[in-house]
């Protein structure tokens, strides 16, 4: 049995840093049965769940046992509708807030950057990169040097998918597709130990609704933030000394992220994130 997440290497990054400490679901039963069904099936192929920094939905591939090969039906794009062909098993996740296009979160982010920050990824190829609704990466330039920031605006975790389906693609072939339940956004707050810095965001009833840190890992040194919304979405900001994909994955490139711990627990609380209405 294979494992596959065909998304791009920002929503593999922020799973890594969201989920490096967490125990996946089991599972494994859940697998043997579906293979057990698609025995005699000619192949199997993965369906990708909407995939968040936080909430991960994993897809499964059940290869055949009586034909060669597997295919897998097109990635969910994070924190907005997918593009889905009709026999797509799960359905898509419903517009909001977290659907806001990446051209405008851009052009929020650059009104809100503190003198001396500027965007270091201006043209096409930062263009193409920052393509998906609700998910903004970029590099950015200051004093201190060049690093990577992402943001994230994640839909509820009510609309996300889960369970096992069966389905049938156009060429009249049977897919089984495994989507696992997503992690909860609330089991990402919190402070540890081994954190540099980290400081609690409450909200006016002293509820803990959200978190920012500074973190080493890999050799990278970054600030992360989340916050959970009323309504069970999430909002998620990273900003590192390094413009490597994920932590550890180039050497640092900045003497410190670009954007300083307090800048960071001010951004991730600007109402601007929940402003968009598709």
């Amino acid at each position: 049995m294979n494992t596959q997440l065909d998304d791009g290497a920002d929503v593999r990054a922020t799973l890594h840093r969201a989920l490096h400490d967490t125990t996946a679901p089991d599972v494994t039963s859940t697998a043997m049965a579906a293979g057990r069904r698609i025995r005699n099936r000619r192949r199997g192929a993965v369906a990708a769940g909407g995939i968040s920094a936080i909430a991960a939905v994993g897809a499964l591939t059940f290869p055949a046992l009586g034909g060669g090969g597997s295919t897998a039906p097109d990635p969910v794009p994070l924190g907005g509708s997918p593009s889905q062909s009709p026999s797509h098993p799960f359905p898509p996740v419903d517009e909001g807030w977290w659907s806001m296009p990446a051209p405008r979160m851009l052009a929020e982010l650059e009104a809100r950057l503190p003198s001396g920050v500027t965007n270091a990824d201006p043209g096409t190829d930062a263009e193409e990169r920052r393509g998906q609704p609700g998910n903004l990466w970029l590099h950015l330039d200051a004093p201190t040097g060049t690093g990577a920031f992402n943001l994230l605006l994640q839909p509820p975790i009510a609309e996300l998918p889960t369970g096992t389906r069966t389905w049938t693609d156009e060429n009249g072939e049977e897919h089984t597709s495994v989507a696992a339940d997503p992690v909860p956004y609330e089991r990402r707050i919190g402070c540890k130990p081994e954190y540099l810095r980290c400081e609690l965001i409450r909200d006016e009833d002293g509820t803990v609704i959200g978190d920012v840190s500074t973190e080493v890992d890999e050799g990278t040194t970054y600030h992360n933030a989340d916050l959970v919304l009323p309504d069970g979405g999430a909002i998620n900001v990273y900003v590192a000394d390094s413009t490597g994909d994920k932590p550890g994955y180039a050497p640092p490139t900045a003497d410190a992220p670009p954007l300083t711990f307090e800048q960071v627990l001010e951004l991730v609380q600007d109402p601007v994130w929940v402003s968009y209405q598709p």
